[in-house]
């Protein structure tokens, strides 16, 4: 399942230390000290470019880089990374959200081995689905000689945050388990076109990519979540 929503510059802060936040602060099921996990939050872009933001890609993401480029700043000078639109605004990003079935999240509970193929192959089909949208959606809008054109970006460039249990208190049970839901949230801030350049995202043609972009993610040769999962169960 992948959902596609509109981040406001409004909640530019909430939403970047909601996405750390929820990804970071040590889950019921994870707390046997046993798993061995990569980083539940992980930076999607041209490496030199983050590197110019001050940040390593090779680490957690921090919120003081996450915060300021979801406000539309370089982290390092304060710098606008793209323009306001024509509103005088700047949307904070477009969250991406991509769900394997419940029955893979249960499966996900059931022990650390375990846990660590299904996020595995999570983490690489929602690799495929943004690599598909980088290489087929027209995501950057320009204006050459009064025409504005629609081009694929170069690289998107994002956040994901993996979460591993339902953001909603009611689906806590009574003795306060909360609901396993593995998930991951990817927040697109900008896109690098193929000149270099930073350019915002145009939301619109995310919106009606949605459906192809879930369906990149069910189908992830040899690692789709559900699939995973199924091969594991009768190992």
């Amino acid at each position: 399942m992948q959902s596609t929503h509109k981040i406001p510059g409004g909640s530019a802060t909430p939403w970047s230390r909601y996405l750390i936040s929820q990804a970071t602060r040590g889950d019921y099921y994870t707390q046997d000290g046993q798993d061995g996990q990569a980083a539940p939050t992980q930076w999607h872009g041209p490496e030199a470019l983050l590197r110019s933001y001050g940040i390593d890609p090779s680490k957690a993401v921090e919120l003081k880089h996450l915060r300021s480029l979801m406000h539309g700043f370089n982290p390092v000078d304060g710098e606008p990374i793209r323009p306001v639109g024509s509103n005088k605004t700047r949307v904070a990003g477009i969250d991406l959200t991509f769900s394997p079935p419940k029955s893979v999240s249960a499966l996900w509970t059931t022990g650390p081995y375990r846990r660590a193929q299904i996020e595995v192959a999570h983490r690489d089909a929602v690799k495929s689905a943004l690599e598909r949208t980088e290489q087929e959606v027209a995501l950057v809008r320009r204006k050459s000689d009064g025409v504005i054109r629609f081009e694929q970006a170069d690289r998107l460039l994002a956040v994901e945050s993996l979460h591993t249990t339902s953001r909603l208190a009611k689906d806590r049970d009574a003795q306060g388990v909360p609901d396993p839901q593995l998930h991951s949230h990817v927040a697109v801030i900008a896109a690098q076109r193929k000149d270099g350049q930073v350019a915002a995202v145009e939301s619109k043609q995310l919106f009606r990519a949605a459906r192809e972009n879930g369906a990149s993610y069910r189908a992830e040769p040899g690692g789709e979540p559900e699939a995973a999962s199924a091969r594991q169960k009768r190992s």
